[in-house]
């Protein structure tokens, strides 16, 4: 493919780098192909952020070009799973890399390399087969000599442990079971993350406090093995209105998060009859006891041997909650979970 005498940019392929999960910000634009989308500085935000998709059937060139020779500012590329990609950093006048054909959706993250920049960048994604489009100018520019640059390839350490988060900027649900049947417990942010620690035969994940799809999710670290885990319904807890109950239980290393759901039997409908406040508690034993935590399915913070006053009320008389043991625990621990009128 030819290219223009006067742009020197260096095309190098780029090693798709599987990793490296971080927030996806709103997309400022969408690039068009073959068309440059203009960048001016000051930002009216504190970055901007510009999308563009693969070409199936060929190469995709994206170009970065300067028309402020002093202007610094920092360009991150992440793929669909939110992984970086490369990164360019510094008063870069023109560069261009090559990405492989392929169906996924690419962001580009602009960013000021100090307060009060000022300046322009263009930016241009242009099909292999296509010629890759000269440097633009505009009426009031000169000019401007560019020197080869690539964008630097991303190194990245995964984690030892498999963590999911969202693919998108919308928050995904944490279900009670592995299926969109389950209930909605929780949910999972943009921007954070939580420890897998299996899989259901039907793509879904088992993860602290619940289950997620596996479609909406990207995966980064130790996710080659997950262990296939049994598909079961949150246990049963309940107790009348004037009583109290428990429910035992035990979590292995493997088998490690239950889901138990609470419910307070013959509240009436009018008062004083129709509401309550119960004590949860939970106590443990074993070799895992420090790394056990329970509490709400999408943030169990609540150590062993630790209690939490609930309110039930006719109409809404279920809360649901999660015992789980952390990654690396040396042992199992065997629970019980006590209800009772306060």
């Amino acid at each position: 493919m030819a290219k223009p005498r006067d742009l020197w940019a260096v095309s190098v392929v780029i090693l798709l780098l599987a990793g490296c999960q971080s927030v996806r910000p709103a997309v400022s634009a969408w690039l068009a192909p073959d068309t440059p989308a203009w960048v001016h500085f000051p930002l009216k935000s504190d970055l901007e952020t510009y999308a563009f998709s693969a070409d199936p059937g060929a190469a995709t060139i994206l170009t970065v070009y300067s028309l402020s020779p002093e202007l610094a500012y920092t360009a991150e590329l992440r793929n669909g799973r939110g992984a970086l990609v490369a990164s360019l950093t510094g008063s870069v006048p023109t560069a261009a890399l090559t990405i492989h054909p392929g169906s996924d959706v690419y962001q580009l993250t602009i960013k000021p390399g100090s307060a009060g920049a000022a300046g322009a960048l263009s930016l241009t994604a242009s099909s292999h087969r296509m010629t890759v489009a000269a440097a633009p100018t505009t009426a009031n520019a000169e000019p401007i000599p560019v020197t080869a640059a690539t964008f630097q390839p991303a190194v990245f350490n995964p984690p030892a442990t498999c963590r999911a988060s969202s693919r998108t900027a919308a928050n995904v649900n944490v279900r009670a079971g592995p299926g969109l049947e389950q209930t909605v417990i929780g949910t999972l942010a943009p921007g954070s993350a939580l420890d897998v620690t299996g899989r259901s035969a039907n793509d879904w994940l088992r993860v602290t406090g619940g289950w997620v799809s596996g479609s909406v999710v990207a995966l980064v670290g130790a996710c080659d093995d997950l262990p296939l885990v049994r598909e079961l319904a949150p246990f049963q807890l309940v107790v009348d209105r004037h009583s109290r109950g428990s429910f035992t239980d035990s979590l292995l290393p493997g088998d490690d998060a239950d889901m138990i759901e609470v419910s307070v039997s013959n509240l009436l409908p009018q008062p004083p009859d129709n509401y309550g406040e119960f004590v949860l508690t939970v106590t443990c034993d074993g070799a895992g006891e420090t790394w056990a935590r329970w509490g709400s399915p999408q943030n169990p913070a609540f150590h062993c041997d630790s209690s939490l006053i609930l309110p039930f009320i006719t109409g809404s008389s279920r809360q649901t909650f999660a015992v789980v043991l952390g990654a690396g625990a040396p042992g199992g621990i065997g629970y019980t979970l006590t209800l009772a009128r306060r």
